[in-house]
């Protein structure tokens, strides 16, 4: 069996987050880790807070797990109820990161917070 790249995106995700979606996507993240797949996930974070509405990116283990939180104010964007279905910046991001890491799968737990705009990036990376 080959080890395969394996990304995982979500709303948002543990220590920060606990409820059914993030605890079901830490459960498939820690089965693949067990198969001895690489696995990363990106989720939002800090919903609300932050002083405009990109305030970055930012990377951090959990439980062995690359997680690539952005971080999100959707209060402060031009249209705050747009952005929680698509989402550009979010988008665009996502494009370079698709280039720059070369997943074998790409699996969506939830697109709530980060938008629509990942399924189409994922779909342009024919993934």
């Amino acid at each position: 069996v080959s080890t395969m790249r394996i990304l995982l995106i979500t709303h948002f995700f543990p220590p920060t987050h606990n409820a059914g979606t993030e605890n079901y996507t830490l459960a498939l993240a820690q089965a693949f880790l067990q198969r001895g797949h690489h696995v990363e996930v990106i989720c939002a974070e800090d919903w609300h807070t932050g002083k405009s509405y990109w305030n970055g990116v930012t990377s951090d283990l959990y439980h062995g797990i690359s997680v690539h939180r952005i971080h999100l104010n959707w209060t402060k964007a031009l249209n705050p109820n747009g952005v929680l279905f698509d989402s550009m910046a979010v988008e665009s991001w996502f494009d370079k990161f698709l280039r720059a890491y070369r997943f074998d799968v790409v699996h969506v737990t939830s697109a709530h917070s980060l938008g629509v705009g990942v399924l189409r990036a994922v779909q342009r990376a024919r993934l």
